[in-house]
């Protein structure tokens, strides 16, 4: 989907379903979860309006996902998170939030199954039985893992090659 069009329908879909305005919209780097709400826990609030330090609200969207997924996968993920802000912090995934989700829209699921994700940038290879162990976005610290297959004799025989797959998306 377009970025442009996917944030102007967030700010709609937060305009009608009557979201305060200290909420704001904001794009994400992240590769794994297409949406997200990131906010001041509410015992914290005036902990940090005292230390005169921002109070976090915000409706987050990935833009690497968003563009490689269609709009009604889009739309329904913001629709998920506007159901965590209507429900309350506290809420999680359980009744409250569900009734929510069914409110406004959204599927009542905690994770969307049928978003497309973006292949990533580094794999780990095990050097003994040479099979992937692992896919990682960033650069990881392999000095104590290892790989399954082989157990912990492969400690040690960990390697980080660059994904032939990057950028790809399954």
């Amino acid at each position: 989907m377009n970025l442009l069009l996917a944030e102007k329908l967030c700010k709609h879909l937060m305009k009608e379903w009557d979201i305060d305005p200290k909420w704001e919209f904001c794009w994400s780097n992240g590769k794994r979860q297409l949406g997200c709400v990131k906010q001041t826990k509410p015992e914290f609030v005036e902990i940090q309006r005292a230390a005169g330090k921002k109070v976090i609200s915000k409706l987050c969207l990935s833009r690497h996902l968003v563009r490689n997924n269609p709009e009604d996968e889009v739309r329904d993920t913001i629709l998920h998170e506007i159901a965590h802000i209507k429900a309350g912090h506290e809420a999680g995934h359980g009744p409250l939030w569900k009734q929510w989700a069914r409110k406004v829209g959204a599927r009542p699921v905690r994770c969307a199954t049928q978003v497309l994700m973006v292949q990533a940038k580094y794999i780990v290879v095990c050097t003994v039985c040479d099979s992937v162990t692992r896919k990682a976005h960033k650069r990881v610290k392999l000095a104590r893992r290892y790989c399954r297959k082989c157990g912990v004799s492969s400690s040690g025989k960990l390697e980080l090659r660059h994904n032939p797959e990057a950028g790809q998306v399954k």
